[in-house]
Order: structure tokens, then C-alpha cells, then sequence
């Protein structure tokens, strides 16, 4: 079980329950610095990234504190992710309690649309989800009465992965 409470002008993250509870103390971080968090996480969500991997782990160094780092390698893999995801949330600009709630409560897809509505990106992230879904609003046919290549989503990652798919539909 992972909770988490603002304590002053920190997000405490509690992993487990009893004694052998984890408190991780999520400091604060400058507007700035949540800027830039954002900026980073969306270099990585909209594929604009050259370096994701280095990306995505200095966006979650910055959000959960460099004192903390230590402790977040020693969780297991759900509950490191779930305190990344928390501090994330909660330091990255257009975030806070109420987003890391929502992410606890309704899972980091819902709470990514929340963030990206918050900072007018609601529409681009639902393009996004709708082309890596595979649909379309307006498909369209080629001329000489084949499919257009269209993309095909897996189930692996955030995103999903992409394929391209040239299979002719099954006629009527």
C-alpha cells in the first residue's frame, strides 16, 4: 500500500503499513525546476526526446529529491514506480496533491491527461492516445482502393508500441 500526505511544505510517501513502513519526504522544488520537469516529460510523452532514458531519470531525480534516490532503488520495481509517479506529480509544474491522489486513486493515465489539461496539452494528449489506439476520426482509403498504412499499437509500455500494418481488410 502506498499513501501519501502533505507535512508542511512536503509530500510524505508512506510504503507498506506497520513497522515496517517506509516514509520517503519528498521535498519541494522551485518553479522552475517544475518547469523543467514538465518539459522533460514531454520531450519523452510526445517522442520529442534524443535522449529519453537520460531524460526520464534526471526528470525523476529533480521530482523526488536527490536524498532519497538511495532509498527509492532499494523498493521493489511497484513501489519505486509509484513514488516516482508521486513525486512527479506532486513537484512537476500544474501538479500537486490532488493530481498524486487521482494517481493513486485512479491510475498515471488519468492523472497524465489531468496534467496535460492543466497545462493546455489536453488536446495534443488525446490526439496522441487516439493515434496510438489505432483509430481514427476521419480514416481515409487510398485511391487505388487499398488500406492506407495505418498504425497498429501493441501492449507493451506507457505509450505502446508501433507498428505499421498493410493487410488488406477482409472483403464484404
Amino acid at each position: 500500500m502506498i499513501t501519501a500526505v502533505e507535512k508542511g511544505r512536503n509530500l510524505e510517501v508512506t510504503v507498506g503499513d506497520g513497522d515496517d513502513a517506509i516514509v520517503i519526504t519528498v521535498p519541494p522544488v522551485p518553479a522552475r525546476v517544475g518547469a523543467a520537469i514538465l518539459a522533460l516529460w514531454l520531450g519523452v510523452a510526445f517522442a520529442q526526446s534524443d535522449q529519453p532514458e537520460v531524460d526520464v531519470e534526471n526528470m525523476t531525480k529533480m521530482a523526488v529529491g536527490d536524498g532519497n534516490w538511495e532509498t527509492i532503488e532499494e523498493l521493489r520495481w511497484a513501489e519505486s514506480e509509484k513514488v516516482i509517479n508521486a513525486a512527479t506529480f506532486w513537484n512537476v509544474q500544474g501538479g500537486g496533491l490532488d493530481l498524486v491522489n487521482e494517481m493513486l486513486q485512479d491510475g498515471v493515465p488519468k492523472a497524465r491527461q489531468t496534467l496535460c489539461e492543466r497545462n493546455g496539452y489536453g488536446e495534443t494528449y488525446s490526439q496522441l492516445l487516439t493515434l496510438l489506439s489505432g483509430e481514427s476520426g476521419n480514416p481515409t482509403r487510398a485511391q487505388d482502393a487499398t488500406p492506407a498504412t495505418g498504425t497498429q499499437i501493441g501492449t507493451s509500455g506507457s505509450f505502446g508500441t508501433i507498428s505499421n500494418s498493410n493487410e488488406k481488410p477482409e472483403p464484404a
